[in-house]
Parts: C-alpha cells; structure tokens; sequence
C-alpha cells in the first residue's frame, strides 16, 4: 500500500497491482503502459485506475471467459 493515506477507491498503488495480479512489484511496473496506463500520484508514486485494471485482466483471458462479478469480485 501507499506510505500516505491515499485512499481514492478508483486509483490502487503498485502493491495492490501486484497483488491483485499474483505477480511481484517489479513484474507489474513492467507491464506496457499501452496495456495498464500508469498515472503520477503525489511523491511520483505511481497509481493505476481500478477500470484499467479490470480491463487488463479482461484483455489478458485465456479460454476461459472471465466474468464481471469475478473481476469486480476480486478488485473490491
């Protein structure tokens, strides 16, 4: 999480990606900005849009279809 009381239900911080994704920090600020757009928080943290991420992981499916209420589940 942030080290400040950022808390904008919309935005999560590169931990909250990383865990989300069930991926270490260094592998979720590699993902293309064209693919998860990266937005400068204040101390230049960066903060990635809630709806990014659904997208993201929308995009990203293998074969299986991959429910609404499975990913607002888990972003919630």
């Amino acid at each position: 999480s942030l080290p400040f009381q950022f808390r904008d239900p919309d935005f999560l911080g590169l931990e909250e990606v990383a865990f989300i994704l069930r991926c270490s920090i260094d592998t979720a600020r590699r993902i293309p900005k064209d693919d998860l757009p990266v937005y400068r928080g204040p101390g230049r943290h960066n903060l990635y849009l809630r709806d990014d991420l659904k997208q993201y992981l929308r995009q990203r499916r293998i074969d299986a279809p991959v429910s609404s209420d499975f990913i607002d589940e888990v972003l919630q």
